[in-house]
C-alpha cells in the first residue's frame, strides 16, 4: 500500500526525519504505533468489527451521565489500543501515535509537515489483530473498557467515569 511521507523534527535533538502516515484522502484508515517500540499496525476502522464493537460498548454501557464532556470519537480513538493485540514487547498500540526519532528515540515532536508535492512511499504495514480481545466475554470487555476510561480520566481530568 502507498503511504504519504511526512517530515518531523524531534523536539529533543532537533533531528529531522521522515515517517509515513495516512493521506487525508483515505477516510477511516489509521496507522497505530506503539509509543514504546515504534512498531506499527494498520487499522481500517470502517471494516474492523472490533472497532465497531468497542464503539457500541462505549455508547451502550457508558452513557453521557457517566462520562462528562463525552466525545465518543476521541475517547474511542484514545482507548482502542486495549482491544488490539500488543506489540512484540507486550505494549499497547495507539491511534495517532507519534513516530519515534531514529536518532534519539524520542516521540516528542517540535513540528511536522507534509511535503509539497506529496511524497508517497510503498510500504507493508501489518493489519491490527484482536486475538486476546476476541477471547474475552462481554463482561470482561466492558470491564477492560471501564479500566481504560478510568485511566484516561485520571490522566486527563477531562472526563468523569462512574466507578463501580
Amino acid at each position: 500500500m502507498k503511504y504519504q511521507n511526512f517530515i518531523y523534527r524531534c523536539a529533543k535533538c532537533q533531528h529531522s526525519f521522515k515517517a509515513s502516515g495516512i493521506s487525508g484522502f483515505l477516510y477511516g484508515l489509521f496507522i497505530m504505533r506503539s509509543p514504546e517500540t515504534g512498531e506499527e499496525v494498520l487499522l481500517d476502522a470502517i471494516e474492523d468489527p472490533v472497532y465497531n464493537e468497542v464503539s457500541d460498548i462505549l455508547e451502550i454501557e457508558f452513557s453521557t451521565s457517566e462520562i462528562d464532556n463525552f466525545d465518543s470519537a476521541s475517547v474511542l480513538q484514545e482507548i482502542f489500543g486495549i482491544a488490539c493485540d500488543p506489540d512484540s514487547k507486550e505494549n499497547l498500540f495507539k491511534i495517532g501515535g507519534i513516530p519515534k526519532c531514529p536518532q534519539c528515540g524520542s516521540d516528542e515532536v517540535a513540528f511536522w509537515e507534509a511535503p509539497e508535492p506529496p511524497e508517497m512511499v510503498e510500504k507493508q504495514i501489518p493489519s491490527v489483530t484482536h486475538n486476546k480481545w476476541n477471547a474475552l466475554d462481554h463482561n470482561q470487555k466492558v470491564n477492560l473498557i471501564r479500566e481504560a476510561l478510568l485511566s484516561l480520566a485520571d490522566r486527563t481530568k477531562s472526563i468523569t467515569v462512574a466507578r463501580q
